[in-house]
């Protein structure tokens, strides 16, 4: 049993706090992953596309497969996919599988990930919770779901799974239903999914840290 349970809000901290029946202290202490960035949100009316694979090969291997397939299936929208530091040394087998695919529309991102998350209108994901810090910047979410499987979606508090998708047609419905937005529709849309992270992940709260390990 540890002595804390360090938890990135208070969201999470109610969670934590049923389950254990205030047995053992919950303290929100924030997350790196939350980042005080000083951005003003901009309304992006080119559908471009972040893959956000997570840093497990058999991961990033369904979702590169799924966003190769997709490409192909809609030419004239731009994808990015972003290998997780974790599988660097994977980017050349990575790249050369995109390459005999003859695609045009689909690569490998070597920019920053500020820039990346900037660059797009949308990303699909499946367990990384870097979207959590794409979201911040506008960004909507897509989710793959497989038939069968468990979620997991680090939106799991999200309860109509709107941001859901189980395959390349359902995709595809969802970028269609995107570009028949108005500007304030989408701006609507998305500062509801950037109020929910910023009730589900707080930056990191270093003097609260320090506190607690002093204590």
């Amino acid at each position: 049993m540890p002595d804390y349970i360090f938890v990135p809000s208070e969201e999470i901290a109610k969670i934590f706090r049923k389950n254990f029946l205030n047995s053992m202290p919950i303290e929100v202490i924030g997350s790196p992953k939350k980042k005080n960035y000083n951005y003003k949100l901009q309304q992006k009316e080119k559908l471009r596309v972040l893959i956000l694979p997570e840093g497990f090969e058999s991961e990033s291997i369904i979702l590169i497969n799924f966003s190769i397939n997709l490409a192909k299936k809609c030419p004239d929208i731009d994808f990015r996919i972003r290998i997780h530091p974790q599988l660097y040394i994977k980017e050349n087998f990575y790249n050369k599988v995109i390459m005999e695919q003859k695609s045009q529309n689909i690569k490998i991102s070597n920019d920053t990930f500020l820039n990346d998350v900037k660059w797009s209108s949308h990303a699909i994901y499946r367990g990384s919770t870097s979207i959590l810090e794409a979201i911040s910047f506008g960004v909507f979410p897509l989710y793959y779901i497989r038939n069968g499987e468990l979620s997991i979606d680090p939106l799991f508090l999200i309860k109509n799974k709107k941001h859901w998708v189980r395959d390349i047609s359902d995709t595809i419905k969802k970028f269609n239903l995107w570009r028949d937005m108005t500007s304030m529709e989408k701006l609507k849309e998305i500062k509801s999914y950037i109020n929910f992270c910023d009730n589900l992940i707080k930056p990191l709260d270093i003097k609260a840290l320090k506190k607690i390990i002093k204590q």
